[in-house]
Formats: structure tokens, C-alpha cells, sequence
């Protein structure tokens, strides 16, 4: 198992923190036309940002993308993530997919999006 410093785990948390939010954000701005389009499995995804707590789906951000950068499930892209959020460096991924596609800049974002995984 790799040993991260205090420094780096707070950078990934801070990173999840971040993902997470920009999820709610786009819930939040769902239109019921936009829900009705959605696959069963995105619409279930955004029930979960409004049903379960923040810190819950923080821990399982976390978990998540840990499982995914080391071990045998591993691959490039997704070590490549994970060096690049214990570096506090944006990145370009899956596990930055929302604060990509939806910062909070105050400019127009269509929400009717296919997302990763989904």
C-alpha cells in the first residue's frame, strides 16, 4: 500500500469535495424535461446526490477512485487522475467529468449530458 502525506490525502478529499459539489449543481439545474430524457440509471444517480449526505458520498468518491488508481483494476488514465489530485493539480477524467463540464463560471451549460459509467 502506498504512504500519502496528510498534504496529498486533503488535496484528493478537497478534489471529491469539489466533484461532488459540481453534481449537486447539476441536479439542481435539471429541468423536468431534461429528467424525462435521462437513463433510468442517471436519473437514480441524481436521486442519490439529493438523498444521501455530502460527506457520505465525499467517502465514497474517495473510495471509489482509490480502488480504481491502484491494485490490479488500475490503468494509466485512472493513475494518472489520482497523481494529478494528490498533486492538487486539475485534470481531465472521470473523476473531474462535473467540475469540467459545469464550473461554476455564471456561463450557459447544457445539462442534458451523457454521463461517464452511466
Amino acid at each position: 500500500m502506498n504512504e500519502y502525506t496528510a498534504e496529498q490525502l486533503e488535496n484528493v478529499r478537497t478534489h471529491c469535495e469539489a466533484e461532488i459539489a459540481a453534481r449537486k449543481y447539476w441536479a439542481d439545474n435539471l429541468t423536468v424535461e431534461i429528467q424525462e430524457r435521462l437513463p433510468l440509471q442517471a436519473s437514480s444517480f441524481a436521486n442519490d446526490i439529493f438523498c444521501v449526505p455530502a460527506d457520505v458520498q465525499i467517502k465514497r468518491l474517495i473510495a471509489h477512485f482509490y480502488r480504481t488508481s491502484h491494485g490490479d483494476s488500475a490503468t494509466p488514465d485512472s493513475i494518472r487522475q489520482w497523481d494529478a489530485a494528490t498533486a492538487g493539480q486539475p485534470f481531465e477524467g472521470e473523476f473531474s467529468f462535473f467540475q469540467n463540464s459545469f464550473p461554476d463560471n455564471g456561463k450557459p451549460h447544457d445539462f442534458n449530458i451523457k454521463i461517464p459509467g452511466l
